[in-house]
């Protein structure tokens, strides 16, 4: 998957973004064609990287709770969770605590895209970016 990325970069000349992906693949990720994501209201990071994944997928974000439906989280990876949600890697450390993006089990091929989407986004400094856009230096941290 990541050289097929990296061909796409190349080819559309696009290389700090992930391709557009396909529709079914959005429609995986994003079902209502908006991107139903729950967001603590004081992770004003988890929020630009919810921009940035609505921007990706060419879908509007539609921020929502914890409580709410969701398509994805941005959440910290516990256990109860995991025994419903599958997460990504890390791509933020705040107060000591990991950040994930969650999606519901089952979704193989948009957890793929996730966690490409995450590594993408820390190797490109976009979160420690907005780290230091939202003046978080001292509380958070890109993990490695």
């Amino acid at each position: 998957m990541k050289r097929l990325l990296a061909g796409l970069c190349v080819a559309t000349a696009a290389c700090s973004t992930l391709y557009a992906p396909p529709a079914a693949l959005v429609n995986e990720i994003a079902p209502t064609g908006h991107l139903r994501a729950a967001l603590a209201s004081n992770d004003t990071v988890s929020r630009d990287v919810a921009r940035q994944l609505a921007r990706h997928l060419q879908v509007p974000l539609a921020a929502t709770t914890f409580g709410a439906s969701f398509d994805v989280a941005f959440a910290l990876p516990e256990a109860a969770r995991a025994a419903q949600l599958d997460f990504t890697e890390p791509y933020l450390v705040v107060d000591g605590r990991p950040r994930v993006i969650a999606l519901p089990r089952g979704r193989p091929q948009a957890g793929e895209y996730l966690r490409d989407f995450v590594e993408e986004l820390k190797s490109t400094g976009f979160v420690a970016q907005s780290i230091e856009r939202r003046g978080m230096q001292a509380r958070a941290s890109v993990p490695k």
